[in-house]
Formats: C-alpha cells, sequence, structure tokens
C-alpha cells in the first residue's frame, strides 16, 4: 500500500507544478487531468497486487455507466473518482508528505468541475438549485477534513483514515449517481461535446 502512495505522490507533486506552468484552463485541464486518468492503468502496470489490495479498500473505477451525456462532466468525473481513489490510499498509508498537495489538488479540481456543471446546467436550463446547494456543503465538508487531516500531521487513527475515506467516496458515488445523473436527460439533447458560449 505505502508504495501505491508513493506513485500518487510523485504523479500529485508532477501535476501540481505542470499546473503553476499553464495558464489556459482547457489547456490545463487536457494535460494535468490526463496523468490522473492514467493513473489506475500506472498502478496496474507497476503493482498488480498492490492494485488488488487497493481497489478492495476502495471505490470502484470509472465506467460507463456513471456517464451523463457530457464529455466535460464525464471527464471530470473520471479523473475526480481517480483522484479520490489517490488521497483515500495516502489517508490509508498516512502519506502526509503528499497528502496537503493532493488535497489542494482535490479541493482545486472539485471547483473547477462545480462551476463547470453549473455553466452547463444554466445553458441547458436545467433547474440546479439543488446541486448547487449540495456543492457548497461538499466544499465546506472537504475543507473541513483536509483542515483536520492536515493538523494531524500523519496520525490518526485506522476509524478516522475509514471515516474520511469513505467521506470521500460516498459523496462522488452519491454526487454522480443521484445529482448529476438528474441532467442526463436533458443532456440527451445535446451533442456529447457541448461547451457553454
Amino acid at each position: 500500500m505505502q508504495y501505491l502512495a508513493d506513485i500518487f505522490s510523485l504523479l500529485v507533486i508532477a501535476e501540481s507544478s505542470t499546473q503553476k506552468v499553464k495558464s489556459n484552463r482547457q489547456i490545463g485541464i487536457e494535460l494535468i487531468m490526463a496523468p490522473i486518468a492514467e493513473f489506475e492503468n500506472l498502478v496496474k502496470l507497476r503493482l498488480n497486487h498492490e492494485w488488488l489490495y487497493w481497489q478492495e479498500d476502495m471505490m470502484e473505477p470509472y465506467t460507463d455507466e456513471l456517464s451523463v451525456g457530457n464529455a466535460t462532466i464525464d471527464t471530470e468525473h473520471r479523473n475526480l473518482i481517480a483522484m479520490v481513489n489517490g488521497v483515500e490510499a495516502m489517508i490509508k498509508a498516512r502519506d502526509n508528505f503528499a497528502l496537503p498537495e493532493a488535497l489542494e489538488q482535490l479541493e482545486h479540481w472539485l471547483c473547477i468541475h462545480f462551476t463547470d456543471e453549473e455553466n452547463i446546467a444554466r445553458a441547458i436550463n436545467f433547474p440546479f438549485a439543488r446541486n448547487k446547494q449540495e456543492h457548497k456543503y461538499v466544499l465546506k465538508e472537504f475543507q473541513h477534513m483536509k483542515d483536520e487531516l492536515i493538523n494531524k500531521n500523519g496520525i490518526w487513527s485506522d476509524g478516522a483514515a475509514e471515516h474520511y475515506s469513505s467521506f470521500l467516496s460516498n459523496w462522488i458515488t452519491t454526487h454522480v449517481t443521484n445529482e448529476d445523473m438528474l441532467m442526463k436527460p436533458a443532456l440527451k439533447n445535446y451533442p456529447y461535446d457541448f461547451k457553454p458560449d
């Protein structure tokens, strides 16, 4: 499990450096999020035995059943799931070296994702008030969790690790399947690659 956290730690540091160089948000998403989407493949190739152990405790990877019918939202969901799985691995491995940066990255991409979802919902005239409230709640809870984990400096119980991991997994699953899937019928009226002006 420690090897998995080490690999993800290096990936987060590399992406952070890349992100600071990119100024165009769309280019940044494509260049920075792409390595995260490939993270699971890297783990399978390099640490097959660790991957099997890790996957038992973590959320399942993104599948096509989670598609809401929009390329931007689906890509962001895929990447957020991979990031959540990586953060969960770091929490369980008590990897306090890379965890703060990984949490910052996750928070950054959550904010971008929420903004993108809101813009798409507005453009397709989808009522988004419920989703927007959920986004505010999640960001507040995430900030609280992030502060607690960073302040504990890698010293937390197995129960706390499970609590934080469950929060992340449960949230992303509920977010995609219960909240964002409500947009799927409306998104069917638009091309898969639809982006608001």
